[in-house]
């Protein structure tokens, strides 16, 4: 179900390229495609809840994504980058896990980190700049991957809505722009969020460094409310071993959360010339907004035991449970749009 053909993609590519086109389809079942532009290369699921499912540098892994994948149940397949929406995480309401009351007063279910990351999202595909040419400046390829309400989500979430995810490449960095248009006529209530799965040996951990603004940090009680504490860091800003369980499930508040989070090797740090060194060693989330672009609200570190390959970065727009207690809870109003981004860098 896609808007734009991977075959009319490659005959739109070829005309703005003199080589080949930096899409190709990998695979039917499931239906897998490939972004490549300089030293990137992306994997995307657009029928698997719009996946972005691994992004390699220099052919260096810095998403992760597993061999053994069950797409029979992809949603909980630790791997890529769930898109969590319209909510994440858990929701609560008078103890009842999985639960949130509307505007109108009416309970209704909500799936853990929301239902937009179980279902199929329609794609499009474009490309400017002379990328099979080798020449980098200003070229990139992109993926936008669009979800659209149904007679099935309203009945759970009673708000017409577009949700877009657009990825674009350009050599080692990778941008992702989320973006929700109220297509109702009443505000729609949301907070979206990422759940990116960085590559990182469970071996290695106490080798990699975490940066990160915040000025408090949070959990969520038993009851689905927020726990707050002073993070007590210099200037806003922190730099954490990865080994530290205490960053598991712990969401950075405040602080300057327009600003970069860094997830390093000490002495691994990138210049404009960087062509040595460990490939992968720094990865870079810019978070800073530009023009209307809407803020993140925290970042959330975890991953699921000592012995997993991976590290979550999540940046998200809320808080869980925020539609009752209205930590990140935004509204869209009716015809407007909402747009966040984040910027990855690695080296």
């Amino acid at each position: 179900m896609t808007s734009t053909t991977l075959q009319d993609a490659d005959t739109t590519a070829a005309a703005e390229t003199t080589a080949a086109s930096p899409f190709r389809q990998v695979s039917d079942d499931p239906l897998i495609i490939e972004i490549s532009n300089g030293a990137g290369v992306a994997q995307f699921a657009p029928l698997h809840g719009g996946r972005l499912m691994s992004w390699t540098v220099h052919g260096t892994p810095i998403i992760h994504w597993p061999d053994n994948a069950d797409w029979s149940n992809a949603k909980s397949v630790r791997g890529g980058n769930p898109l969590l929406f319209p909510f994440i995480a858990r929701h609560m309401l008078d103890g009842e896990l999985g639960k949130w009351r509307d505007t109108d007063g009416t309970v209704r279910h909500v799936p853990m980190h929301g239902f937009a990351r179980e279902m199929p999202f329609e794609y499009e595909l474009a490309s400017k700049g002379d990328i099979a040419a080798g020449s980098l400046t200003n070229s990139e390829a992109s993926i936008a991957m669009k979800l659209t309400s149904t007679e099935e989500t309203l009945k759970g979430y009673p708000f017409p809505f577009v949700f877009e995810a657009r990825y674009t490449l350009r050599d080692n960095a990778l941008d992702v722009a989320l973006t929700v248009t109220n297509t109702g006529g009443k505000p729609l209530p949301c907070y979206a969020g990422h759940h990116f799965y960085f590559a990182l040996p469970a071996a290695e951990r106490p080798l990699w460094r975490l940066e990160l603004p915040a000025e408090q940090w949070g959990r969520q009680r038993e009851d689905g409310s927020i726990a707050r504490i002073n993070a007590s860091v210099p200037h806003g800003s922190a730099v954490f071993s990865i080994a530290d369980a205490n960053l598991i499930d712990r969401y950075h508040l405040g602080g300057d959360f327009g600003g970069i989070v860094r997830l390093y090797r000490p002495g691994a740090l990138p210049s404009p010339d960087f062509k040595g060194g460990r490939t992968g060693s720094y990865v870079q989330l810019d978070l800073r907004t530009r023009g209307e672009e809407i803020p993140w609200y925290c970042v959330t570190t975890w991953t699921q035991a000592p012995e997993s390959d991976y590290y979550c970065v999540e940046p998200w727009l809320g808080l869980p449970n925020a539609i009752h207690h209205g930590e990140g809870l935004r509204y869209v109003a009716p015809g407007a749009s909402e747009t966040c981004v984040v910027r990855m860098s690695a080296w």
